[in-house]
């Protein structure tokens, strides 16, 4: 009993020395990514702050595998961003760009623009820095884009540059009579519409430019579309006119009278008309994408093509051998 004793004042003693840590409230840092658990969307958003990011890009990765229900609480637009900035901030900018490319696929509206912005800015630097074109002879100071703080100021940068190197294009596709110009001069206006909205929060002067591309276009591939309409009209009318042409029916010979039709010209010219009008509606389409508008932007100049295109198929296809009187 006595030796029971000693051994419980023994441990008493002992026990009455030892103090005892407080359970941590939170995770620590990296805990998550260790632990093999999946983190929430605003933990991304904390993991980001404080530096993870090569757990950032583990995580992201892990989160963009989910379907269904399990991927609902992530915004996809969102966690492509978070993947893109914890890139950048390893300095890795070709995987950066790609991600920033699928966050804007993902994104709609202003959400697009700010994340498509993003990606013509990251293609347009080099090393994390883009460095302006020089100004009155003197070479301009690189501006860092990993920096979130500075990267509206490379992005202002890049609009003057692109915008200086767009006018010349515009100008000279003005004048042209042809579409090609005004194709070329469309290219990247979409991605410059972006940039100017994330640098400036308007796009007033891209915008007009875009504008007054598509009015251009609009304007030429109507005007060709009615002139070929014209065309149509006129070989209709020709194919048309009476003539007197003798048949054999039922064993004799007769006069009768009907329209003179198609020459081989006039067959050579509508199907060059037709292949004409079929070339209009895809260019027109990717002219409303690289200008950063919806297809409807470009719809007259599509529908010119299709009446013109079911003119030239009805002239094409008309019974004209059918006799009208004996």
């Amino acid at each position: 009993m006595m030796r029971y004793l000693a051994i419980l004042l023994m441990v008493n003693a002992a026990l009455a020395g030892w103090t005892f840590a407080e359970a941590p409230t939170s995770a620590p840092s990296g805990s998550i990514a260790k632990s093999g658990g999946l983190a929430t969307l605003p933990e991304l958003r904390a993991m980001l702050g404080r530096g993870e990011n090569l757990e950032v890009i583990q995580q992201t990765a892990r989160v963009l595998a989910l379907k269904g229900a399990a991927a609902e609480p992530y915004p996809r637009a969102e966690v492509w961003a978070l993947k893109a900035e914890a890139h950048l901030r390893m300095k890795s900018p070709a995987p950066a760009t790609e991600a920033f490319a699928q966050a804007a696929k993902a994104a709609s509206g202003a959400e697009r623009q700010r994340y498509q912005a993003q990606e013509f800015l990251m293609r347009r630097s080099r090393s994390g820095t883009f460095v302006p074109k020089s100004s009155e002879g003197k070479p301009a100071e690189p501006i860092d884009v990993i920096d979130p703080e500075k990267r509206k100021e490379a992005a202002s940068a890049l609009l003057a540059d692109e915008l200086a190197a767009l006018r010349p294009k515009l100008e000279s596709a003005k004048k042209a009579t042809t579409l090609a110009p005004l194709m070329q001069a469309a290219k990247g206006v979409g991605d410059l519409r972006a940039v100017e909205m994330y640098a400036t929060g308007a796009g007033a002067e891209t915008t007009k430019i875009a504008d007054e591309i598509a009015d251009l276009a609009i304007e030429r591939v109507k005007a060709s579309m009615d002139a070929a309409h014209d065309q149509c009209d006129a070989i209709f009318k020709q194919a048309m006119t009476l003539v007197k042409v003798e048949r054999t029916v039922g064993g004799g010979n007769y006069l009768v009278t009907e329209h003179a039709g198609l020459t081989s010209v006039d067959i050579k010219e509508l199907k060059r008309i037709a292949a004409a009008t079929m070339a209009v509606p895809e260019p027109m389409r990717q002219l409303a994408r690289d200008l950063g508008e919806e297809e409807s932007r470009v719809a007259p100049a599509i529908q010119a093509a299709e009446k013109t295109a079911k003119r030239a198929d009805f002239i094409y296809n008309y019974r004209y051998q059918v006799p009208l009187l004996r």
